[in-house]
C-alpha cells in the first residue's frame, strides 16, 4: 500500500488542489479519490489489528514532515514512514522504562506529543455562521396552521412529557404506591435535571461555535471524569472510593472539572489569535491524554477496583442521592437564569462573530459567559449521573427540526421537552419492553452513535 501511494503521490498533490482543477487537468477525481480512500483504510485497518490504537500519530508525524521539505507528496512519504517508526519505537521505550517494571500505554506519548503540538500552533479555520433554516410557511388548513406555531408544538411536546412521567410513576407497582413514588419520583426529578442541563448547554454550545455536531463533552468533560474517578481509586482504593463522602465528592469533581474548562477558555481567548476552533481541537487532544492515563491506571487495578471504576463509568439516573440532586438542580437552574437575559444575544450569536459584533454584542464578554454557563451546568450533571455521550446531540438537533424556528425562545425549552422524553420513554422500554436488560445510557450511546454517523454524512453529502 505504501508502495502505491508513493507512485500515486503526485496524483494525489493534484488532488489536493480541488476537484475543479484536478478535473480541468484531465484527472479522474473520484477514482483517484477511492484509491486513496481504499489505501487509507487497508493500512488503518493492518495498523489497528496488529498493535492497537495510536491516537494522533497521524497528527503529529506528517506535520513536522511538512514543516521540514514542504508539502511535496513523494518527498513526504517515505519521510513520514521513516519519522513514524522512530516515533512509535521512542515511544515504546518511554512506556517501558517510565514506570520500570510496570509498562503505561504507549499511547499516552503521542497524545501528550500533540497535545504540545496543537497548544503551540494556531489553527486556522474557515468560519462561516451556520445556516438556519427559516421556519417553514403556515400550510393550508386550520390544524397545519396552528401546528406551524413553536408555541402549539411546545405544548404538545408537554403533554406527551406529562403523560410519560404519569404513566412511569403509576404503572406496574408491586407493592406500596407511596413508597414507590418517592423513589421514582427522584428518577423523574434527576432526568428533568439531566434533560434541562444537557439541552440547554449543548444548544448554547452549539450556538456559540457555529457547529451542530459538536457537543460539550468535545472540551474532554467525560474523559476528565473518567480520569477524575479512577484517579480516586488508583490513590485510595475502592474502599476508600466508596466510603468518601459523597457531597464532598461532588463538589470536588464538579471545582476541578470547571476549574479545568475555565483555565482551557482563558488561555485560548487571552491572545487575538485564538479561536472557539482551536479550543475544540485542543479539547480533542486533551480528551484523547485523559483516556490514555485513564486505561494505563485501570491496567493497574486490582480486579474489584477495576470493578468499581466501571460501575462509576456508567450513568445511572435511578435512585439519585437526594442531597445531590437538590445541589445540581439549584446550580443547573442558576445556569439557566443566567442564560434567559441573553436569549436574545444568542439569536444575534447565530449570525457569526462579525455580525454580532456589527449589531453592537460584546462577542468576547458573552461568549466567555456562556462559556462558563456551559461548563458548571455540564459539570455538575457529569458529577452526579456519570458520564451521556451523544445525548446532548441527539435533543439539539431534534430540537432544531421539531421547534420550527432557529429563535432560542423555542429551542431551549424544546430541547429541555425532548430530553425528557427521551429519558422517560427509554426508562419505560427498558423497563417494560426489555425486562431491565441493558442501561438507558448504553442505548442512548447506540442511538446517538448512529445519528452521529447520519449527521456527519447527510452534511458531508451537502
Amino acid at each position: 500500500m505504501v508502495v502505491i501511494a508513493w507512485l500515486a503521490a503526485d496524483r494525489f498533490s493534484v488532488i489536493g488542489l480541488g476537484e475543479e482543477f484536478a478535473t480541468n487537468l484531465g484527472l479522474d477525481f473520484r477514482r483517484i479519490v477511492a484509491i486513496g480512500m481504499i489505501i487509507v483504510a487497508v493500512i488503518t485497518a493492518c495498523v489497528l489489528v496488529t498493535a492497537g490504537v495510536l491516537p494522533f500519530l497521524g497528527l503529529v508525524v506528517p506535520n513536522i514532515v511538512s514543516l521540514i521539505i514542504g508539502d511535496n507528496v513523494r518527498r513526504a512519504i517515505p519521510w513520514v514512514a521513516g519519522l513514524g517508526s522512530v516515533f512509535v519505537v521512542a515511544c515504546d521505550l518511554i512506556a517501558r522504562v517510565v514506570r520500570f517494571p510496570y509498562e503505561i500505554p504507549a499511547s499516552s506519548a503521542p497524545a501528550c506529543s500533540s497535545g504540545c503540538c496543537c497548544g503551540g500552533g494556531v489553527v486556522s479555520t474557515d468560519v462561516r455562521p451556520t445556516v438556519v433554516a427559516a421556519p417553514p410557511a403556515p400550510r393550508a388548513g386550520r390544524v397545519r396552521s396552528l401546528w406551524s406555531r413553536p408555541e402549539v408544538r411546545i405544548l404538545a411536546l408537554a403533554v406527551v412529557v406529562a403523560a410519560l412521567a404519569v404513566f412511569y410513576l403509576v404503572n406496574d407497582v408491586p407493592g406500596s404506591f407511596l413508597f414507590a413514588a418517592k423513589i421514582r419520583g427522584l428518577t423523574i426529578a434527576a432526568m428533568a435535571v439531566v434533560a434541562c442541563a444537557v439541552g440547554v448547554s449543548t444548544v448554547v454550545f452549539h450556538t456559540i461555535t457555529q457547529n451542530r455536531i459538536l457537543t460539550p463533552s468535545i472540551m474532554g468533560f467525560d474523559a476528565f471524569y473518567g480520569l477524575i474517578t479512577t484517579g480516586i481509586v488508583f490513590l485510595f482504593g475502592a474502599s476508600g472510593f466508596l466510603q468518601a463522602d459523597s457531597v464532598v465528592m461532588w463538589i470536588l469533581q464538579t471545582v476541578v472539572m470547571v476549574a479545568f474548562s475555565v483555565a482551557l477558555f482563558t488561555w485560548l481567548f487571552a491572545g487575538k489569535r485564538r479561536s472557539i476552533h482551536l479550543m475544540l481541537l485542543v479539547g480533542i487532544v486533551l480528551g484523547t491524554f485523559f483516556r490514555s492515563a485513564t486505561e494505563w491506571m485501570q491496567r493497574m487495578l486490582d480486579p474489584l477496583d477495576f470493578q468499581v471504576v466501571t460501575d462509576a463509568m456508567f450513568a445511572s439516573l435511578t435512585r439519585p442521592d437526594p442531597a445531590l440532586l437538590l445541589f445540581t438542580a439549584t446550580l443547573v437552574l442558576a445556569g439557566c437564569a443566567a442564560v434567559v437575559p441573553l436569549v436574545a444575544h444568542l439569536d444575534v450569536l447565530t449570525l457569526g462573530a462579525p455580525a454580532a459584533v456589527g449589531l453592537g454584542v460584546d462577542h468576547r464578554r458573552v461568549v466567555m459567559s456562556l462559556f462558563l454557563v456551559v461548563s458548571v451546568m455540564v459539570a455538575a450533571c457529569t458529577a452526579l449521573v456519570g458520564p451521556i455521550l451523544f445525548f446532548g446531540l441527539i435533543v439539539a438537533n431534534l430540537a432544531y427540526s421539531y421547534a420550527g424556528s432557529f429563535r432560542h425562545r423555542w429551542t431551549l425549552p424544546t430541547a429541555v421537552l425532548l430530553g425528557l422524553v427521551c429519558l422517560l420513554g427509554g426508562q419505560i422500554v427498558i423497563e417494560q419492553l426489555l425486562g431491565w436488560n441493558g442501561t438507558l445510557s448504553t442505548v442512548i450511546e447506540f442511538a446517538g452513535g448512529a445519528f452521529f454517523l447520519y449527521l456527519v454524512l447527510r452534511k458531508g453529502a451537502r
